[in-house]
């Protein structure tokens, strides 16, 4: 066991120290990864791949787009249906962020990325550097020796290094179409507090009946995108090793169709959510409220010398202590929605203490 243990951690790429350019590694996997969804028009892959803001604004934009669509004029309908790229009103009616990200008007927007090959994973003639502490700037080279900038953020931290790369993109405006952008919607304190805890009720349930499709859209952008990276590098590494599949107790036909969404139903996740499955009594609690040490902290996540920022959260009883969940307020649909900022567990728990 103590073998499997310490191999599960080298293989999947989650050690708490980083070697040296490991980072560059994961960031030109993310790169290739995000022009590879361009280059293919995968809509979902391309959600996967870009950071919570853009996806955020994707999916204000697509509820815009639903919402003011019956009442532009035929010219301005036919004007949209090309910039979004589909054949009728039934698919600009039905437009959602994902697809957004692959619509003709975004690629345009953002042409640099689609220049060169579609797997191109070279990273040696791009300079990158560092934008905040939680930002990379790429100067992507093109064939015509330009440089142009893209900006990549962290998503989830392991041991203080950078766990996941996501790219920032920015999303057109279809001003000149659909009119000004409204203000975000808002949520007053007892609109979230409902919410809230009807979005913890619902996926406690899901989570305990093992249904992940009902459980994946309650869960904030983080909590997806950290899940989804860990799908990726397990599939990733099943093609350098034989027993991943045994290591996480599941099946090689089921490794081979692993996702975001599946990673909640692993065997091993069981033990590291017992305390949310077995939660009770939960209350809404604003930021003022937060407590760092009530938050379930899976190993890899903790920073270095960094305080976890206050939020608002879900308190609730379990195993004889009060414990916290971090509630998000997301607008992917295009309402403001409270969502749950779940930690999905990893292997890391399983390390050997020195």
């Amino acid at each position: 066991m103590r073998i499997k243990t310490i191999l599960i951690v080298a293989m999947l790429g989650f050690t708490s120290v980083l070697h040296a350019g490991e980072w560059m590694f994961r960031l030109r996997d993310a790169h290739v990864h995000l022009r590879r969804a361009l280059f293919d028009r995968d809509a979902a892959s391309a959600w996967e791949q870009v950071d919570r803001a853009t996806r955020q604004s994707a999916g204000l934009l697509a509820a815009r787009i639903r919402s003011n669509y019956d009442g532009l004029s035929d010219a301005a309908k036919q004007t949209l249906r090309t910039q979004l790229g589909v054949d009728d009103d039934a698919g600009a009616r039905a437009v959602q962020g994902q697809d957004v990200l692959v619509a003709p008007f975004f690629l345009e927007a953002h042409r640099e990325l689609l220049v060169g090959q579609r797997d191109d994973a070279k990273l040696k003639d791009h300079g990158t550097r560092m934008a905040g502490p939680t930002a990379i700037v790429v100067q992507k080279q093109t064939p015509d020796e330009k440089l142009v900038p893209y900006t990549f953020t962290v998503e989830g931290h392991f041991g203080g290094q950078a766990m996941d790369y996501r790219a920032h993109l920015s999303v057109p405006s279809l001003d000149a179409l659909l009119g000004p952008a409204p203000e975000l919607p808002k949520l007053s304190t007892e609109a979230m507090s409902q919410q809230a805890i009807a979005v913890f009720i619902a996926a406690q349930k899901a989570y305990v009946s093992g249904n992940t499709e009902a459980l994946w859209p309650l869960l904030d952008c983080d909590s997806q995108s950290q899940a989804s990276h860990f799908a990726d590098q397990a599939i990733e590494q099943s093609h350098k090793h034989d027993d991943v599949a045994e290591l996480l107790q599941i099946s090689d036909s089921e490794l081979a169709t692993l996702d975001g969404k599946h990673v909640w139903a692993l065997p091993w996740a069981r033990e590291d959510l017992a305390y949310f499955a077995e939660g009770a009594d939960p209350r809404f609690v604003d930021a003022s409220g937060y407590d760092a040490k009530k938050v379930a902290e899976p190993n890899g996540y903790k920073q270095r010398g960094k305080a976890p920022p206050a939020e608002s959260v879900i308190e609730f009883q379990s195993s004889g202590r009060a414990w916290q969940v971090p509630v998000r307020v997301n607008y992917r649909s295009g309402a403001a929605e409270m969502k749950l900022y779940l930690r999905p567990p990893f292997y890391l728990r399983l390390r050997p203490k020195k």
